[in-house]
């Protein structure tokens, strides 16, 4: 999954009809937008290579433009289909939230096994009590 979309090209491949479509449409759709080919200048579309948009359909790039309302779709089919595109969604919001929380984790036990040694190390040391009295 690609780390970060650019600002302005969800709303480039919501106005052109790609929400369905993955980056190599981007190109031959909007090259001829100026605003839109900017947008998409260092975005990485190369099978393999670590955050690239290669083969990741845009609703889930950006189901914040290209995911809208189920209920108003025009039949059940397309209701479905909508449906299964916010689980799609969902799914790897849930993916990459258990991620998070994983790394907080690992955080946390690092933080309380510091914590932890500090504390040992002054209870083995000992707490000066000798004052300097002149």
């Amino acid at each position: 999954m690609p780390t970060e979309v650019p600002a302005g090209m969800c709303e480039c491949v919501a106005a052109a009809g790609l929400c369905e479509e993955t980056c190599d449409a981007y190109v031959p759709a909007l090259s001829n937008s100026e605003e839109c080919m900017n947008a998409f200048v260092n975005v990485v579309c190369s099978e393999g290579v670590e955050g690239s948009f290669f083969d990741t359909p845009y609703y889930m790039l950006c189901p914040n433009v290209c995911l809208g309302d189920c209920s108003l779709e025009a039949n059940a089919e397309s209701t479905i289909t909508c449906l299964k595109r916010r689980v799609d969604v969902l799914a790897l919001e849930l993916d990459l939230t258990a991620q998070d929380v994983d790394n907080l984790e690992d955080t946390c036990s690092n933080t309380c096994s510091a914590t932890l040694e500090d504390i040992t190390e002054i209870l083995e040391r000992g707490c000066s009590t000798t004052e300097v009295q002149e």
